[in-house]
């Protein structure tokens, strides 16, 4: 949400799945049954924090050369292993009505595979699409992937004591 306008600026949905095997009429069941609660309201919200820092702050192409990428985030942000889509954007779509800006199309034209992390870069081998990463730049912006993402914010498995 856009606080100073109270406009949406990006909005999502994911699907969070966390995995509990109880066994009935144990007497831990029901605090097993908080923590499978609350296990799935921190995955929720890893992946939140994660989609709408994305929203804000896109991940962007600095450099593209030789099948490599230099990408705009460095430690803290991105990780040695991490996946990124690279998308081409297209057309921008004005509601008609407001004139408010709705977003842009966008094509997915590459997969990055990040190689290392810098403290404020990082270097990307391009896995695909090598051929449709040039011109300007700005024409393009970085998603990492779901499989990705889904590593990241998967919670371990905590033990449950029968």
């Amino acid at each position: 949400a856009d606080t100073a306008s109270t406009k949406m600026a990006a909005a999502f949905t994911e699907e969070v799945q966390v995995e509990r095997k109880l066994k009935a009429n144990n007497s831990f069941l029901e605090s097993e049954i908080n923590n499978l609660v609350m296990d799935l309201y921190k995955a929720a919200g890893l992946r939140s924090l994660h989609r709408t820092l994305e929203a804000i702050y896109p991940v962007r192409l600095l450099e593209v050369t030789d099948g490599k990428a230099v990408l705009n985030r460095g430690e803290g942000a991105i990780l040695a292993g991490d996946e990124f889509e690279v998308y081409s954007l297209g057309k921008t779509y004005v509601d008609p009505d407001t004139g408010e800006m709705l977003g842009q199309g966008e094509s997915k034209v590459a997969v990055l595979k990040v190689v290392r992390v810098a403290p404020k870069f990082s270097e990307a081998e391009i896995v695909e699409g090598t051929d449709r990463l040039g011109g300007d730049l700005k024409g393009f912006l970085c998603r990492e992937s779901a499989q990705s993402i889904g590593k990241k914010t998967q919670l371990e498995q905590s033990p449950i004591a029968w």
